[in-house]
Formats: structure tokens, C-alpha cells, sequence
């Protein structure tokens, strides 16, 4: 019997995703943020998983018989908690704007860095319990946030 090939790949592209839903044919109907739709066929039924709610998907296309469709699906890693209004087990929830998001992560990471540099310099601060650490770099980055949002 022979082994089956890899599809060749002929570009890829990256969205988020805000709903994906199965059609009555089992393909999952896939839209992005910018409205966007595509369908992974039901023979492709194991990257379903790969897309949910909020998460950034990098897709591979791939050509058979003169027609292009999803042969590769992976997260890049970068997830939007909410995307605006999306239903969600059937309750309407309110989106976290991206700014928001950005602005938090932006600083969660200063004081992270502040907190290594404080660490870095003075030797007895890393002798605290790491709970009293993560509690000061989250209290860093809360003030970093107020900031960032003009409070």
C-alpha cells in the first residue's frame, strides 16, 4: 500500500479567529475578524481544534485538482481573549478591546523587567517567598497600566 504524500504548501496566511461553526455537511465554517470566511473540509476534521475563539491561526494552503484548500493549521501563539461580542455557548460576552490587552501586556512586562532589574541589584530580594515577587510585579504592572491608559 502506498504512503501518502504531504500536500505541497503554496502560501499561508495568518487571522484571527472571531466564530467557527460546523456546517450540516461537518466542514467547519471559519470567519476572522475581518469577516472573512474559509472552510476546512471534514477530511480535515483533526485541525479543527486549532481554531478557537480569539486565537491567531497561520493556515497553509495547498492545491488539488486546480482548487486551493487548507491542508496545515496551526496557533502562532497570540490570543485576543475575547473578540467583540462573540457568542459563546450561547451567552452574549463583551470584548476586551485590543488596546486594553496590549496596554496590559506592555505592562506586565516593564515591571517584570523592573522587578529582574531589582532582583539583579540587590541580592536579598530574591530571598523572598516568589509569591511576594509576583505579588510586587503585578502591583508594578497595574501602576504601568493606569499609565499607559492615561488614568
Amino acid at each position: 500500500m502506498p504512503t501518502q504524500q504531504k500536500p505541497q504548501i503554496t502560501r499561508y496566511e495568518v487571522f484571527i479567529v472571531s466564530e467557527a461553526n460546523k456546517n450540516r455537511y461537518g466542514d467547519l465554517l471559519v470567519k476572522d475578524t475581518m469577516g472573512n470566511e474559509r472552510k476546512i473540509g471534514y477530511k480535515r476534521a483533526y485541525l479543527f481544534g486549532v481554531f478557537q475563539i480569539g486565537a491567531e491561526v497561520k493556515v497553509g494552503y495547498a492545491v488539488y485538482m486546480e482548487k486551493e484548500y487548507i491542508a496545515s493549521a496551526e496557533q502562532t501563539g497570540t490570543h485576543i481573549p475575547e473578540v467583540e461580542k462573540v457568542e459563546k455557548a450561547g451567552a452574549k460576552v463583551e470584548s476586551v478591546s485590543i488596546v486594553e490587552t496590549k496596554n496590559r501586556s506592555y505592562a506586565l512586562s516593564y515591571s517584570k523587567d523592573i522587578v529582574c532589574q531589582l532582583i539583579a541589584s540587590n541580592p536579598e530580594i530574591a530571598k523572598k517567598e516568589s509569591t511576594e515577587i509576583a505579588q510586587v510585579t503585578i502591583d508594578a504592572a497595574r501602576q504601568f497600566e493606569k499609565y499607559l491608559n492615561g488614568d
